[in-house]
Protein backbone atom coordinates (compact mmCIF):
# COMPACT_ATOMS: atom_id res chain seq x y z
CA UNK A 1 0.00 0.00 0.00
CA UNK A 2 2.84 2.43 0.89
CA UNK A 3 4.50 1.73 -2.44
CA UNK A 4 1.32 2.64 -4.29
CA UNK A 5 0.94 5.89 -2.36
CA UNK A 6 4.62 6.75 -2.95
CA UNK A 7 4.23 6.05 -6.67
CA UNK A 8 1.15 8.27 -6.84
CA UNK A 9 3.07 11.11 -5.13
CA UNK A 10 5.94 10.76 -7.60
CA UNK A 11 3.58 10.76 -10.56
CA UNK A 12 1.87 13.86 -9.19
CA UNK A 13 5.20 15.78 -9.12
CA UNK A 14 3.45 18.91 -10.40
CA UNK A 15 0.89 18.68 -7.60
CA UNK A 16 1.02 19.88 -4.04
CA UNK A 17 3.13 17.11 -2.48
CA UNK A 18 6.71 17.96 -1.46
CA UNK A 19 9.30 15.94 -3.27
CA UNK A 20 12.71 15.49 -1.63
CA UNK A 21 15.32 15.42 -4.40
CA UNK A 22 18.73 13.77 -4.41
CA UNK A 23 21.89 15.70 -3.56
CA UNK A 24 24.16 12.89 -4.82
CA UNK A 25 25.76 15.02 -7.54
CA UNK A 26 26.29 18.08 -5.32
CA UNK A 27 29.84 19.46 -5.11
CA UNK A 28 31.31 21.96 -2.64
CA UNK A 29 34.10 23.95 -4.27
CA UNK A 30 36.90 24.98 -1.96
CA UNK A 31 39.72 26.22 -4.18
CA UNK A 32 43.18 25.24 -2.97
CA UNK A 33 45.34 27.22 -5.39
CA UNK A 34 45.84 30.91 -4.58
CA UNK A 35 44.63 32.18 -7.99
CA UNK A 36 41.40 30.16 -7.74
CA UNK A 37 40.90 31.28 -4.12
CA UNK A 38 41.31 34.91 -5.22
CA UNK A 39 38.78 34.43 -8.04
CA UNK A 40 36.22 32.97 -5.60
CA UNK A 41 36.82 35.63 -2.93
CA UNK A 42 35.89 38.33 -5.46
CA UNK A 43 32.48 36.74 -6.05
CA UNK A 44 29.40 38.07 -4.30
CA UNK A 45 27.05 35.93 -2.24
CA UNK A 46 24.49 35.00 -4.86
CA UNK A 47 22.83 32.19 -6.79
CA UNK A 48 22.77 31.35 -10.49
CA UNK A 49 21.25 28.62 -12.59
CA UNK A 50 23.37 27.56 -15.56
CA UNK A 51 23.68 24.77 -18.10
CA UNK A 52 26.60 22.31 -17.80
CA UNK A 53 29.27 24.52 -16.15
CA UNK A 54 32.97 23.59 -16.26
CA UNK A 55 34.53 21.90 -13.25
CA UNK A 56 37.72 24.01 -13.21
CA UNK A 57 37.50 26.57 -10.39
CA UNK A 58 38.78 29.62 -12.32
CA UNK A 59 36.44 29.03 -15.29
CA UNK A 60 33.55 28.30 -12.93
CA UNK A 61 34.11 31.58 -11.06
CA UNK A 62 34.05 33.50 -14.37
CA UNK A 63 30.85 31.84 -15.58
CA UNK A 64 29.19 32.43 -12.21
CA UNK A 65 30.16 36.12 -12.14
CA UNK A 66 28.87 36.62 -15.70
CA UNK A 67 25.59 34.82 -14.94
CA UNK A 68 24.97 36.86 -11.77
CA UNK A 69 25.74 40.14 -13.59
CA UNK A 70 23.14 39.50 -16.34
CA UNK A 71 19.90 41.44 -16.33
CA UNK A 72 17.04 40.59 -15.95
CA UNK A 73 17.59 38.05 -13.21
CA UNK A 74 15.59 35.23 -14.80
CA UNK A 75 17.96 32.52 -15.96
CA UNK A 76 17.02 30.74 -19.21
CA UNK A 77 18.83 27.42 -19.37
CA UNK A 78 18.81 24.17 -21.27
CA UNK A 79 19.29 20.77 -19.67
CA UNK A 80 21.42 19.70 -17.84
CA UNK A 81 20.60 22.34 -15.23
CA UNK A 82 23.00 23.20 -12.40
CA UNK A 83 22.46 25.54 -9.44
CA UNK A 84 25.55 27.48 -8.37
CA UNK A 85 25.39 29.18 -4.98
CA UNK A 86 28.11 31.11 -3.18
CA UNK A 87 28.13 31.54 0.55
CA UNK A 88 29.80 33.85 3.03
CA UNK A 89 33.54 34.27 3.33
CA UNK A 90 34.61 31.51 5.73
CA UNK A 91 37.74 30.65 7.72
CA UNK A 92 40.14 27.79 7.03
CA UNK A 93 38.60 25.22 9.42
CA UNK A 94 35.00 25.90 8.33
CA UNK A 95 33.04 23.25 6.44
CA UNK A 96 30.05 23.44 4.05
CA UNK A 97 27.41 20.88 3.16
CA UNK A 98 24.17 21.01 1.14
CA UNK A 99 21.65 19.20 3.34
CA UNK A 100 18.28 19.24 1.63
CA UNK A 101 16.71 19.87 -1.76
CA UNK A 102 12.93 19.88 -1.94
CA UNK A 103 10.62 20.42 -4.89
CA UNK A 104 7.05 21.56 -4.34
CA UNK A 105 5.52 21.90 -7.81
CA UNK A 106 7.40 24.74 -9.53
CA UNK A 107 9.14 25.86 -6.34
CA UNK A 108 12.45 24.42 -5.11
CA UNK A 109 14.19 24.88 -1.77
CA UNK A 110 17.91 24.21 -1.26
CA UNK A 111 19.30 24.22 2.29
CA UNK A 112 23.04 24.57 2.86
CA UNK A 113 24.74 24.52 6.26
CA UNK A 114 28.21 25.75 7.15
CA UNK A 115 30.26 26.00 10.29
CA UNK A 116 31.42 29.37 11.57
CA UNK A 117 34.39 28.81 13.91
CA UNK A 118 34.93 32.54 14.35
CA UNK A 119 31.46 32.89 15.98
CA UNK A 120 32.33 30.09 18.40
CA UNK A 121 35.35 31.92 19.83
CA UNK A 122 37.95 29.57 18.36
CA UNK A 123 41.39 31.19 18.01
CA UNK A 124 42.64 31.13 14.42
CA UNK A 125 46.34 30.97 13.57
CA UNK A 126 47.62 31.26 10.03
CA UNK A 127 44.06 31.43 8.78
CA UNK A 128 43.28 31.26 5.06
CA UNK A 129 39.82 32.57 4.26
CA UNK A 130 37.77 31.10 1.42
CA UNK A 131 34.43 31.61 -0.30
CA UNK A 132 32.48 28.39 -0.80
CA UNK A 133 30.52 27.60 -3.93
CA UNK A 134 28.00 24.77 -4.01
CA UNK A 135 27.04 23.16 -7.30
CA UNK A 136 23.84 21.09 -7.41
CA UNK A 137 22.60 19.39 -10.58
CA UNK A 138 18.83 19.42 -11.10
CA UNK A 139 16.81 17.00 -13.19
CA UNK A 140 13.74 19.05 -14.10
CA UNK A 141 11.29 19.08 -17.00
CA UNK A 142 10.93 22.24 -19.08
CA UNK A 143 9.09 25.06 -17.35
CA UNK A 144 9.45 28.11 -15.10
CA UNK A 145 10.68 27.63 -11.53
CA UNK A 146 11.51 29.57 -8.39
CA UNK A 147 14.49 28.52 -6.27
CA UNK A 148 14.93 29.50 -2.62
CA UNK A 149 18.46 28.97 -1.26
CA UNK A 150 19.21 29.20 2.47
CA UNK A 151 22.71 29.29 3.96
CA UNK A 152 22.64 28.58 7.72
CA UNK A 153 25.54 28.65 10.21
CA UNK A 154 25.67 25.62 12.54
CA UNK A 155 27.91 24.54 15.42
CA UNK A 156 29.26 21.49 13.62
CA UNK A 157 28.35 19.12 10.81
CA UNK A 158 27.70 16.31 13.29
CA UNK A 159 25.57 18.58 15.53
CA UNK A 160 23.71 20.96 13.18
CA UNK A 161 22.46 23.21 16.01
CA UNK A 162 22.01 26.70 14.48
CA UNK A 163 24.29 29.51 15.61
CA UNK A 164 22.90 32.92 16.58
CA UNK A 165 23.61 34.56 13.21
CA UNK A 166 20.56 34.86 10.98
CA UNK A 167 20.43 32.54 7.98
CA UNK A 168 20.82 34.08 4.53
CA UNK A 169 17.93 33.25 2.18
CA UNK A 170 17.87 34.24 -1.47
CA UNK A 171 15.38 33.61 -4.25
CA UNK A 172 16.08 33.20 -7.94
CA UNK A 173 13.76 32.60 -10.91
CA UNK A 174 14.71 30.40 -13.84
CA UNK A 175 13.22 28.71 -16.83
CA UNK A 176 14.29 25.36 -18.22
CA UNK A 177 13.88 25.34 -21.98
CA UNK A 178 14.39 22.73 -24.66
CA UNK A 179 17.98 22.43 -25.91
CA UNK A 180 17.29 24.39 -29.13
CA UNK A 181 15.47 27.33 -27.45
CA UNK A 182 17.83 28.15 -24.57
CA UNK A 183 19.46 31.57 -24.54
CA UNK A 184 23.24 31.64 -23.91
Amino acid sequence: MRAVIGLLLILAGDGVAENVMSLDGAVVYRPARADARDAFEKLVEADAVVSAPPREAEKLAGIFAAAVAKKPKVFHVARPVVVLSTGPLLDGPDKVKPTRLVRDGKSLRLDIVHTRVREQGIQLRRNIQWRPMVSVPLDLPCGAYTLHVTWRAVESMSDPKPLKSAPATRTVAFEVRGASSAAP
